[in-house]
């Protein structure tokens, strides 16, 4: 590699998205006229992004903390690369953004938090309140990511994990706290375990993970019977014949 060779680090909207209203921000790297892409877990309106600055527009909590992770993350891609050009190591953009995502077998794997990952899940729904989800929908997400911490608490006495940690038993544990400790009915306890399986995903598809851990994970739900009297039910009858003959 030249000595004077820098790489620069831009965040940009995919553009194929644009007629959807929403991209994903995507981190670049450009060094020696190569490019890679690395996504970033976040998704912005166009209206709302600097592409200036490659930044989102505004100040509020949601925009800083997404702000925040960029700066985060180019701030990681510019160790790895100083790093490896103080070892005097062959640098590409591909090696760099291996080492970024834990591909590599020096380095570790850059890797968030739980917590970190259900709320940028979270926050990319929030959008779609109103559109594609309920708000009702939308609150029990943040039901169902206060409860894994609270898990974690009971469990670990930590606060949060990072969660390439989570392996396949942190599911079953899961389940029985919830069960057990919490004692919440099994259909219900299968949607909060259906979350944590949807952030793995999510995890997975913005490559904050190779695999999900839990994709083959099932938790049953139990058939719900319904105690109907006879009067009730021949009540039904009797306005159902009315209808029709209306």
């Amino acid at each position: 590699m030249k000595k004077l060779e820098i790489l620069k680090v831009s965040f940009i909207l995919r553009s194929d998205k644009k007629n959807s209203g929403s991209s994903p921000v995507i981190m670049q790297l450009y060094l020696s006229g190569r490019r890679a892409y690395i996504g970033t877990g976040h998704k912005v309106n166009f209206d709302e992004w600097d592409s200036n600055f490659g930044r989102v527009k505004g100040s509020s909590k949601k925009v800083s903390t997404i702000n925040l992770h960029l700066d985060t993350m180019k701030m990681d891609v510019l160790q790895i690369f100083h790093t490896m050009k103080a070892n005097q190591e062959d640098i590409t953009v591909d090696e760099i953004r291996n080492r970024l995502m834990g591909k590599d077998e020096v380095s570790k794997k850059h890797a968030i938090t739980i917590s970190e990952l259900c709320e940028l899940h979270n926050q990319q729904y929030e959008g779609l309140v109103g559109i594609g989800i309920g708000k009702i929908t939308f609150n029990r997400y943040k039901l169902y990511k206060g409860r894994i911490l609270d898990f974690l608490v009971y469990k670990y006495q930590v606060s949060d994990i990072q969660i390439d940690q989570i392996k396949y038993s942190f599911a079953m544990e899961y389940e029985i706290y919830l069960k057990s400790i919490v004692k919440l009915h099994q259909n219900t306890l299968v949607k909060f375990m259906q979350y944590l399986s949807r952030v793995l995903d999510y995890g997975v598809k913005y490559d904050y993970l190779v695999k999900n851990v839990l994709s083959s994970y099932k938790a049953h739900t139990k058939e719900t019977k319904r105690n109907i009297s006879p009067l009730k039910s021949c009540s039904e009858l009797l306005k159902r014949k009315l209808l029709f003959l209306d």
